[in-house]
């Protein structure tokens, strides 16, 4: 039994599981999979890669149901992630309304299981 970092072009023998198909051309190039082979075959991987994360999303509790404001703090976004290059980012929902606003006005996907902060020492 071995680990190595898998090469790039060896990506498609990583699980769906693992790495989902659709998502592997937009995983960006310092993206590294880690796995675990026994007799050639993979029988465990890890993904790493650097991600954007939109955190903090706040407006003033008077103006939340001002459509305006949401409007022009998402185009504003928008601009500040296209100018950075980026294709996808990551966000977390605390309430239904930033939920709903994902979902319903960014085509966003909730990804399956909860986040967490590991702490490397």
């Amino acid at each position: 039994m071995m680990s190595r970092l898998l090469d790039r072009d060896e990506w498609h023998r990583l699980s769906p599981d693992s790495l989902p198909v659709e998502s592997r051309d937009l995983m960006p190039p310092e993206t590294v999979a880690l796995v675990v082979e026994r007799d050639g075959a993979i029988i465990a991987s890890w993904i790493a890669m650097p991600v954007w994360h939109l955190e903090g999303v706040w407006i003033e509790p008077a103006h939340r149901k001002n459509v305006a404001v949401a409007r022009r703090l998402l185009t504003g976004m928008r601009g500040v992630l296209r100018a950075l290059g980026l294709q996808r980012v990551i966000t977390h929902a605390l309430d239904d309304d930033v939920r709903a606003l994902l979902v319903g006005h960014l085509n966003a996907i909730a990804i399956p299981g909860t986040a967490y902060s590991i702490r490397l020492e």
